[in-house]
Parts: structure tokens; sequence; C-alpha cells
């Protein structure tokens, strides 16, 4: 993950060195410089949450505890899926993936879901 980081760093500060960039340049060639760089920071970023959700779904096995999820990959970006019934969250949201829990509180990992491609990676039979 560090070189990818790198690797997109030393991209992104290649723009920042261009002579182009400075005072006076004509406002149609800053608009296609710019657009530029939104591309490669789109670009950048898009690549770093392909390899964070590889290296969660690595991570991530069916039957943990929410505690092992969290120990193994960090606290989620978002948790959902409470009831009065059951009020521990049984869904954990990292970027587009789901992690469903049983629901009650001891409930383990039963569901990996990819929001983006809406199609289940894996689910306990």
């Amino acid at each position: 993950m560090k070189q990818l980081i790198d690797r997109w760093q030393e991209r992104l500060e290649r723009f920042h060195k261009r002579p182009e960039v400075a005072k006076g340049m004509d406002p149609r060639t800053a608009l296609g410089v710019q657009h530029a760089r939104t591309v490669v920071l789109k670009e950048c970023i898009e690549e770093l949450e392909r390899e964070r959700m590889s290296d969660l779904l690595a991570k991530v096995k069916l039957g943990m505890t929410r505690e092992e999820v969290v120990a193994a990959v960090g606290e989620p970006d978002d948790k959902g899926a409470t009831s009065r019934k059951y009020p521990t969250p049984s869904v954990y949201k990292y970027g587009d993936i789901e992690l469903h829990f049983l629901p009650w509180k001891n409930g383990t990992l039963d569901t990996i879901w990819d929001e983006a491609n809406e199609r289940v990676i894996e689910r306990c039979e």
C-alpha cells in the first residue's frame, strides 16, 4: 500500500512542478491542466480504494465477530441496520463493501456484500 501511495504522490507532484502553471496562463490552458489534475487525482483515489477493498477482503472471514473484524481492519466508515429488538448494528460499511452480521449482540459475520456491483461476495450457508 505504501508503494502505491508513493507512486501516486510522485505522479501528482509532477503537475506542481510544470512551468505552464505560472501566472498569466491562458485560461483555456489552465482549465486543461486543472482537468488533467482532477483525472489523475480521481484515478489515484479509485486505485487506493480498490487496494483497500482487496486488503479488507483478505483479512475478513465469515464467522468473525464484530470485535475481530474491527481488530483486523479498523473501525467501519458507517454502521447501520439496528432495531429495538437488536440495537447492536448488524451492518458495517467499508467503502462499497458491506459486512452483514447476525443481528444479536454476539452475532458473527454472515454475508459480505458489494454495494457498487450489487452482488453477494460471500455468504454463510
